[in-house]
This record gives structure tokens, sequence and C-alpha cells, in this order.
């Protein structure tokens, strides 16, 4: 479905993808996000797509290191949505200083909980 979509002759402004790793396997997670962000910051002429996709998978988010600020959390705060880039809790948390571990732990073990 997700080429599909992406392959169409003229291809939506916007896709959104709820939990973006189901059914597809992990070993294909990482081609599937090249190719998503292929389409999203394409080459010169040729109309960028907003991609929109949620996960709560670990392993999607490491695909994102180097690329922290791709990364939107999300979390609710007395029924308000609050947003923040990734990079932007990193930042704090680490004072400036790039970080070059997991994202995926960094996200699991709750330091950016307290953050947001």
């Amino acid at each position: 479905t997700i080429l599909s979509i992406i392959n169409s002759p003229e291809p939506p402004d916007l896709i959104l993808f709820e939990e973006i790793d189901k059914s597809i396997h992990p070993r294909c997670l990482e081609q599937v996000i090249n190719f998503l962000r292929s389409i999203a910051y394409p080459e010169k002429n040729i109309k960028p797509t907003q991609i929109i996709a949620t996960t709560h998978n670990p392993y999607v988010v490491d695909l994102f290191h180097q690329k922290e600020e791709e990364i939107i959390l999300v979390k609710k705060i007395e029924g308000n949505s609050n947003y923040t880039r990734l990079s932007d809790i990193i930042e704090k948390i680490f004072n400036g200083e790039k970080y070059e571990g997991a994202l995926g732990e960094l996200w699991f073990s709750g330091q950016l909980e307290s953050l947001k």
C-alpha cells in the first residue's frame, strides 16, 4: 500500500501513517524510512510530500540518528497536545553536546518524558 501511494503519478501533498512499522518486516524498516525520506526531501524541481508517521517502536526511532530534528514527540498535558522536537530535548539533556547513543534507548529510558 505504501509503495502504491508513493509511486502514483501524482503523489499527494501529505501522507499520514498510523504506526508505520505495522506489517513491515523489521529488516525492511530502514529501506522504507529512507524511501519516504527521499520523497519528503526530493531532488530539485520535484514537489515534496510531507509525511507524518506515528510509532511506538524504538527501532524506528533509531533510524533517525543524526536526523533528530525530524522527530516530533507529542505529549498530552491537561487536555492539550504539546509538540517538541527530539533534537531540542536532546540539546537540553546533554547541554548542547551531541548524543551518540541509540535514540530508541534514550526514548525507552524515560529521560525524554521529563523534559517535554
